[in-house]
């Protein structure tokens, strides 16, 4: 589309509304739409600034991206960033766990369908948080874990999970749990507890040590300054794709409910990411 046909465009849609010269009275308006309309909306008030008058300058519309063409773009992101296409194994990757989930593969990675798209970020985050609680309570079943802690009348109070997911959210999803994960000999409060020596099942050795922790692993996001010989990039990976999709999940919650104020946060998050924002 053109600049013109926009302009056609908005003036026939508004007119529809009884808005024109005589009828704006000093009132703004909001025009709404994808990444190209909100380019052409922006690009014809460039064009028609010089024109005299409000109406005829356009200084009365407001061009607006709409948040749902930013929670897409926002989720063809993180997609992209966390697939992995050759480390189809690792499952901190997105590509590991569609596959074994079944989940299409994106055509597109750049410009993911929306709803497969969705279901594999949601998929995908439901089965690390249930890895972390998993991990928290040493057990590979939580359902029968609380079924036996019910029989036993011990189960956990709800102010006691809140403080336990508190932490579990400090060490599994925020930035500084990414960079923890980076330098895991380092002092950080947000770190997760060291485990045992990963033993290749097949010559028996111990595979901690790495020649070059980084060859070979799918690294997302490195820094030069967080690279160090004991990183674990598997869990750097799984951390930042965790904080991602949980900024994601926040978006649509908050869009759900009308919450304007976590809405402004997340495009905060999204504008300007090194601003201070809740990690």
């Amino acid at each position: 589309m053109h600049i013109q046909d926009m302009k056609s465009v908005i003036l026939d849609f508004y007119a529809q509304m009884g808005i024109n010269e005589k009828t704006l009275k000093n009132r703004c308006f909001v025009a709404s739409g994808d990444g190209k309309t909100f380019d052409q909306l922006i690009k014809l008030r460039k064009m028609m600034v010089a024109e005299e008058g409000d109406f005829d300058s356009f200084y009365w519309l407001i061009p607006l991206l709409e948040l749902w063409h930013t929670k897409w773009t926002d989720l063809s992101q993180t997609i992209c960033s966390h697939w992995g296409e050759e480390h189809t194994n690792d499952p901190s990757t997105l590509a590991c766990i569609a596959k074994i989930a079944a989940c299409p593969t994106p055509k597109d990675l750049q410009k993911v369908e929306f709803f497969d798209g969705v279901h594999l970020v949601n998929l995908a985050l439901d089965a690390n948080i249930l890895n972390c609680w998993e991990f928290h309570f040493e057990t590979s079943d939580l359902q029968e874990l609380f079924t036996i802690q019910k029989e036993m009348d011990a189960l956990p109070t709800f102010k006691e999970l809140f403080i336990d997911a508190g932490v579990l959210a400090h060490c599994h999803a925020t930035t500084k749990a990414f960079r923890a994960a980076h330098k895991p000999n380092e002092n950080n409060p947000d770190k997760v507890p060291r485990g045992s020596p990963w033993i290749d099942r097949q010559t028996g050795e111990n595979k901690m040590d790495f020649d070059d922790p980084m060859e070979g692993l799918p690294d997302i996001f490195i820094e030069t300054n967080l690279q160090s010989p004991d990183a674990d990039i598997t869990l750097a990976n799984a951390t930042l794709f965790m904080r991602n999709a949980i900024w994601w999940r926040e978006m649509c919650h908050a869009i759900i409910k009308g919450d304007s104020q976590r809405q402004k946060a997340f495009m905060r998050i999204i504008i300007a990411p090194e601003s201070n924002h809740p990690a």
